[in-house]
Formats: C-alpha cells, sequence, structure tokens
C-alpha cells in the first residue's frame, strides 16, 4: 500500500470513531438524523484533497486535448499533483514536449508513442514528428536529392544501398542499417546523426519546420530533401539528431504506470451540462439542479421548500439524488464512480441526454 492510501486508510479509520462517539452523543440528545447527516458530510468534505477535481476519461484524452489548448487546467494539474517519481517526471515532459510541438506549429500523433522517444539532455525528446496533418503542404518544397539504385525484391537491402549513397552525398560518413517503421527505414551515420528515408510527408513537412532550431524535446532536424526518382516518387531524407534510446524500457514502464494510475483514479460522473439540457426541457427542475450543483443539500432544500409543494409532478428527492453523479457537485457521492442504472433513468427521461 502506498504511504498517500496508508495516510488515507488511517484518517478515515480515525474519522470513523469520532463518528461513532458523536453518533452515541447525538442519540441521548435526540437530534440524531439531521447532525449525523451534517457529519457525515464533514467527513467527505475532508477526505477529498486540496485543490482536486475528478479525473474522467484516460490520458490520450487529456493529452489530446493539451495539444489543441495548450492549457494546464485543474484537472491536468490534479493529474501532475496526485502522480508520483518517475511517472509525474514523465507526464510533466510529455506536457513540455507538446509545449515544444504547439510552438513550432507541429501536430502529431505520435508524441504518446514511446517508441519514439528518447534522451536529449536528460529531458524526454521526440524524434518522429509524422502522423501529422494530412491535408498541410510545404510553405517551401524542400530540395531534391538524387541517387542511382535498382529496384529489387529485397527492401532493406534496397534503401540501405540508396541510404549508402545519399550518406557519400551530404558527407555522413558511415552508415548502418538500424531500423524500419511504418512510412520507412533509418539508418546510422558515422557523426552522431540519423538519415531516415520515409513516405511519411506529414513527417517531412513537420520536419522542415524545424531546421536550424535547438530544441529541448524533440531531435534537431539538419535537412530534409525529396528523393529523386521515378521509382521513389513520395520518398523524403530527413537528417536528424541521434537520440539516446538505451533508456526506452524504462520509458516503456513509467508510461504504463501512468495507465494504471488513471485505471484507479478516472471517474465516470456526468458532465455538468446536463443541467442546462434539462433546464432546457423542466425549467423548475433544472433551476433547482442547479442550486443544488452550486449550494448544497442544506442550502437548496431550504430555499425551495415552499416551491416544490406547488410542483407534485415531480419527485424532488429523486431529483436531489441527481447532483451528487455530477462532476464538480458542491457534494459529490464519493463512494462510486458511476451512477447507478436508476439515476441514468432519470437523467434521460428529464431530457439529460
Amino acid at each position: 500500500m502506498s504511504s498517500k492510501l496508508t495516510f488515507l486508510f488511517v484518517f478515515l479509520i480515525a474519522k470513523l470513531l469520532v463518528f461513532i462517539v458523536n453518533v452515541k452523543y447525538l442519540y441521548k440528545n435526540k437530534s440524531m438524523p439531521q447532525k449525523i447527516f451534517s457529519i457525515y458530510k464533514e467527513l467527505i468534505r475532508e477526505s477529498i484533497p486540496n485543490n482536486s477535481v475528478p479525473i474522467t476519461g484516460d490520458i490520450t484524452d487529456y493529452i489530446d486535448d493539451y495539444q489543441v489548448n495548450g492549457v494546464r487546467t485543474k484537472e491536468i494539474n490534479t493529474i501532475i499533483n496526485s502522480l508520483d517519481g518517475n511517472a509525474k517526471w514523465l507526464f510533466v515532459q510529455i506536457l513540455d514536449m507538446i509545449d515544444e510541438l504547439r510552438a513550432n506549429n507541429i501536430k502529431t500523433d505520435d508524441v504518446m508513442h514511446y517508441e519514439n522517444w528518447g534522451i536529449k539532455a536528460n529531458k524526454l525528446a521526440l524524434f518522429d514528428v509524422g502522423f501529422g496533418n494530412y491535408f498541410e503542404e510545404f510553405e517551401d518544397a524542400p530540395k531534391d536529392i538524387t541517387v542511382e539504385a535498382e529496384i529489387t525484391d529485397e527492401r532493406v537491402g534496397e534503401f540501405t544501398d540508396i541510404a549508402n549513397k545519399i550518406g557519400k552525398q551530404l558527407n555522413l560518413g558511415q552508415i548502418n542499417y538500424l531500423g524500419r517503421g511504418e512510412n520507412g527505414y533509418a539508418f546510422n551515420t558515422s557523426g552522431n546523426k540519423i538519415l531516415k528515408i520515409t513516405s511519411d510527408k506529414t513527417e517531412a513537412i513537420n520536419s522542415k519546420k524545424l531546421i536550424g532550431k535547438k530544441s529541448k524535446h524533440i531531435a534537431d532536424i539538419y535537412s530534409v530533401n525529396t528523393l529523386k526518382k521515378d521509382e521513389y516518387q513520395g520518398y523524403y531524407v530527413i537528417i536528424l539528431e541521434k537520440l539516446d534510446t538505451s533508456k526506452k524500457p524504462e520509458l516503456k514502464a513509467m508510461l504504463l504506470s501512468i495507465y494504471d494510475w488513471f485505471d484507479e483514479n478516472t471517474t465516470l460522473r456526468y458532465d455538468p451540462d446536463i443541467i442546462k439540457n434539462i433546464q432546457k426541457k423542466n425549467p423548475k427542475v433544472g433551476a433547482f439542479m442547479a442550486d443544488m450543483y452550486n449550494l448544497g443539500y442544506d442550502a437548496t432544500w431550504n430555499k425551495w421548500a415552499n416551491e416544490v409543494k406547488n410542483l407534485p409532478q415531480y419527485d424532488w428527492n429523486d431529483i436531489s439524488d441527481i447532483v451528487p453523479w455530477i462532476r464538480g457537485a458542491k457534494e459529490m457521492n464519493q463512494q462510486d464512480s458511476e451512477a447507478p442504472d436508476q439515476i441514468y433513468d432519470l437523467v434521460k427521461n428529464l431530457g439529460g441526454f
């Protein structure tokens, strides 16, 4: 059990003992129902970490949103503050990487693929910026690079031959086959650089944006060219910085620990927008729920006590039970993450979905 869970367990046990003592006292004073509820609410309130908000969805939901908006929301900060050690370091590094990509107007779906990660000056860095915007075009077309090569059935040998000829043209020294991906081939050079031959046009477009720039979280790009030969239409040659990829197993383990954290801590609570949806169809019900959401149980019933008597067509107790299952409500249900079926059916019947 982690130290945080141990602390929370001990804290709740202590609170439970206080609760039992108070129940005995309240029973003698004949005010048990109202005061027990107040103690229960206080117990729940104090067990919620300060400055935290419910986390929904999985890590890709937050990363995709961050790539679009670049905003470190309350949810993002809750995740950062809740993660520990290497998992926390990695999550922050991914966000910093996205910040740098956004600053260079680069959108790539390769951000979360640990196979494309390396280490650069003790920071997480990305060496593949492909799978980008397929509707984007080059601002300035890359220059052609021409080689003479024969088409063969053995593609690795064929492209190794092409890479060797490109290496001689660009003075890259010794060329050695490194590996292949979905769209191309990569080669080591003796100058601590990588030569990549790829058919991913978006990688070439994004890489060209980085030429001449020093990056903290992206491999530096030295050149981008079009491979010029009839048989190789649609291939690009990219020369980039070689990153340290020896820590890939450790980075994979860190990423898996983040996924594990999301599995344990995400919630399936309803979005607050259901209140607005209900209010369009049932204005009084929506207004009641909005007060319950913002003011809490006691304050709302005090405010609405007389009015609900004039609206007997609704079961107001059932309606008040919906709100604790909405994200961000002043008094949320802390026992389960997903609302029971009867709550779902009620929200649906009221027009929430």
